[in-house]
């Protein structure tokens, strides 16, 4: 009678055992699934994230390479008001007869160039506008 108990047990048991086993098997897949789909929010959270980030860097650089352009075009503008300048003087003096190369040099080094920014009126503005401004060198007193 114990053998025979012994072998109903030994059936059960297995019969418990698989059952256990199935259970085990259903719920670790249910975790693996459960793992999976949080690491999809983490990435998708993840991306969105990047993409925003990435957004306001485009638009930083975007706004760094419109204030490179906004100077290069002023100092274009400044260089081509000097050369005009200098054009002029050139020009002038030239048609002068009696000019030495020293009386050039020394006129054209009595010349100084200077930027002078304009008043703006409006509160708005945010380009700061400069006029070139020739003037003569004032030579330095003698002391008496």
């Amino acid at each position: 009678m114990f053998k025979q108990f012994l072998e109903i047990f030994k059936t059960y048991w297995g019969y418990a055992m698989t059952l256990i086993a199935a259970v085990t098997f259903v719920w670790t897949l249910g975790v693996k699934s459960e793992r999976k789909d949080n690491e999809k929010i983490t990435i998708k959270k993840d991306i969105t994230q990047i993409i925003t980030t990435q957004k306001t860097q485009t638009q930083k650089v975007d706004s760094l390479f419109i204030v490179v352009n906004i100077i290069k075009k002023d100092q274009k503008q400044i260089v081509d008001g000097q050369n005009a300048i200098r054009k002029s003087y050139v020009q002038y003096l030239s048609k002068d007869k009696n000019l030495t190369k020293e009386d050039f040099i020394k006129y054209m080094n009595g010349l100084e160039f200077q930027l002078i920014p304009l008043e703006t009126k409006s509160f708005n503005n945010d380009k700061q506008e400069y006029n070139i401004k020739v003037v003569p060198i004032k030579p330095p007193e003698k002391e008496k």
